[in-house]
């Protein structure tokens, strides 16, 4: 238990001073879910826009795209996760609250809690083994289900790169 409490204090350690980071950087930062629906947007994003947070998160950032440019955005961000690939660059034109052009240059990753934890590890050691945090974190959160869970990640992971749903969930969605 000593263990688990420790290991949450750092990560929330880290989330608070990553958090930080988010809201005084000065380039426009956001979070969006796997559908693509704004979860967080830093200072910058609501000033650059000219959009209340309100107004923003819950809503698709395709929505702020110029039209003509979403299917290609949609279609990189699909090869992306479709691929697995944890980061990538595009470039765009989005629209401001006025209807105003603004080009954006986007590096993406793609995120949830275990890559959180796993990320925050390796920037305090970049030698550690990934394999072995996941055991870490497994065992912190999860307690005696750790190896049940633990099989259950990797036998996700293995299952999604074998599948093509990414696709075909894609192309339904309407624009």
């Amino acid at each position: 238990v000593t263990s688990r409490k420790q290991t949450e204090a750092a990560l929330r350690a880290t989330e608070d001073r990553y958090g930080h980071l988010f809201e005084s950087a000065a380039d426009i930062i956001f979070e969006a879910d796997a559908e693509g629906y704004f979860r967080y947007v830093n200072p910058v994003t609501l000033r650059v826009f000219g959009f209340s947070r309100d107004e923003v998160v819950g809503r698709r950032f395709t929505e702020f795209i110029r039209p003509d440019f979403r299917p290609a955005v949609f279609e990189h961000y699909l090869k992306q996760t479709s691929a697995r690939v944890q980061n990538s660059y595009i470039e765009f034109p989005a629209l401001t609250k006025t209807g105003a052009e603004v080009w954006l240059g986007q590096n993406a990753w793609m995120v949830n809690h275990l890559s959180y934890y796993v990320r925050a590890k390796l920037m305090w050691d970049v030698t550690a083994d990934v394999n072995g945090l996941v055991r870490e974190y497994t065992r912190a959160f999860y307690g005696k289900a750790a190896q049940s869970v633990e099989q259950y990640i990797w036998i996700l992971e293995s299952a999604v790169d074998k599948t093509t749903i990414h696709e075909t969930w894609g192309r339904s969605l309407a624009w």
